[in-house]
């Protein structure tokens, strides 16, 4: 009986290896690299290490879903082979017909569009290739500085009841009482801007995805498997002031979509939902989801299916993530919730789902069933309630019932108090990123004495 023999390393370019370490990029027939026994933590995450057998330089990995189940002809069809005693004009030929099947199959096409439109690299962690193996496909990042000073953003946002902070202390590094924390907040929103305006969805949010610096309040944004590239952002808005809006008109015409022109269709398709890539890896913190979507996320997750969110989902999350860093607490986490157990797991789930159908603005200035302040919650209510009233801004109700708000706090109040239901005469009123850094033009955090 005959021994197996062991794989052989074989030459390429500068290394050399055994062919099952090798891992070879579906976008490009040059680049191709070689696992190493390395690993690197990249925000608190071990990595492997690979190295480019071309140019030695090294790079870390990041396992993402095959689109294919793997050995599938459709699987295989998407690379082209070029022998390597090629002519040049056979190579030339290969090369175009492995670009017209690229362009032809979806999940490339996918990550070829963010890889080749990528974000700076000192805001963002951002893939520079797609590479395979025999079952996984894997995205490929350039080496970075990820080390002890960054933190995961739920170090400032936690809103789990827990022995590490009390709710003083929470309150008490709020943007609103924290430079640091105020730091982080403008720096988040920057980012946040950068990537809508360059055409990209986040697509999700959690405090362990987005870290900041301790030393000087910047902010990093780790890679989201599920980011979705959603064109130009800018031209979906229509902006007849600071707060963006689907006009009202066109929103109560949208059950005759085919009257609609290409621009006005186009605008409808943006506000109603924007799927997630199918099979990618949704980054969700129940905490931040719009509440206007929140059932139909959960009723997705529940059937295990991959949620959808919108660009409007997005604006919501800045939003709720932004009262969550100036003021201290979630924008609805008020006297109707203080009677409500919050832990970690299940119990954290059930609290969302109540706090999410409960859906009063804290400080809505004409419903009151909700709000905080004289203890209601906390005895650090008055704490929180300070936070808010050193924002910029003013909130008024006139004499026929109107509200009227201006700076921080009139964005807050008309984004938190819009309702928790879409229907066909809703105005979706949002806050783009730009808006609100305007809005904190000049702002100072206000310690407690």
């Amino acid at each position: 009986m005959s021994e197996t023999k062991a794989p052989k390393p074989v030459q390429y370019g500068s290394v050399k290896v055994v062919p099952r370490d090798m891992r070879f990029s579906c976008l490009s027939g040059y680049n191709y690299y070689a696992l190493t026994t390395d690993t690197v933590r990249v925000f608190g995450v071990s990595r492997q290490v690979v190295e480019h057998a071309q140019s030695g330089e090294r790079f870390y990995l990041l396992p993402v879903e095959p689109p294919y189940e793997s050995g599938s002809a459709e699987h295989h069809k998407v690379r082209v082979k070029v022998d390597a005693n090629a002519s040049d004009e056979e190579y030339e030929q290969a090369t175009h017909e492995e670009y017209r099947t690229l362009q032809d199959d979806p999940y490339l096409a996918h990550w070829r569009e963010i890889i080749y439109h990528p974000l700076p690299a000192a805001r963002f962690e951002w893939p520079v290739d797609l590479v395979q193996s025999a079952q996984w496909h894997y995205l490929v990042f350039p080496m970075t500085d990820a080390g002890d000073a960054w933190h995961p953003l739920t170090e400032l946002i936690d809103n789990i009841n827990s022995e590490r902070l009390t709710k003083r202390e929470i309150a008490e590094m709020a943007g609103a009482a924290d430079p640091m924390s105020l730091s982080v907040a403008r720096s988040l929103l920057q980012g946040w801007h950068e990537l809508l305006t360059s055409g990209y969805s986040y697509c999700g949010f959690t405090g362990g995805s987005v870290f900041y610096n301790v030393n000087d309040g910047s902010v990093r944004f780790a890679f989201s498997p599920a980011v979705h590239r959603v064109g130009d952002f800018r031209k979906h808005l229509r902006t007849p002031s600071a707060l963006a809006w689907v006009p009202e008109d066109l929103v109560n015409r949208a059950g005759s979509f085919s009257s609609l022109d290409s621009s006005e269709q186009e605008l409808l398709q943006i506000t109603d939902r924007y799927p997630v890539w199918r099979g990618s890896r949704l980054n969700l913190d129940l905490d931040y989801v719009d509440v206007a979507g929140y059932d139909r996320i959960i009723s997705a997750l529940d059937k295990d299916e991959q949620p959808q969110l919108d660009v409007f989902s997005e604006l919501f999350v800045i939003a709720s993530v932004l009262f969550r860093l100036l003021v201290g607490r979630l924008p609805y986490d008020g006297g109707v919730m203080a009677a409500e157990p919050n832990g970690t797991g299940v119990v954290h789930e059930e609290w969302c789902k109540t706090y999410h159908r409960n859906a009063d603005f804290i400080f809505d200035p004409k419903n009151e069933i909700n709000h905080i302040g004289n203890g209601v919650t906390t005895p650090a209510d008055d704490v929180f309630v300070r936070n808010w009233e050193n924002l910029p801004g003013e909130v008024t109700v006139g004499t026929d019932g109107s509200v009227r708000g201006t700076g921080v706090k009139g964005a807050f109040v008309t984004v938190f108090t819009q309702g928790t239901e879409r229907n066909a005469d809703t105005k979706l009123r949002w806050c783009q990123p730009k808006t609100w850094l305007k809005r904190l033009e000049g702002y100072t955090a206000h310690p407690l004495d």
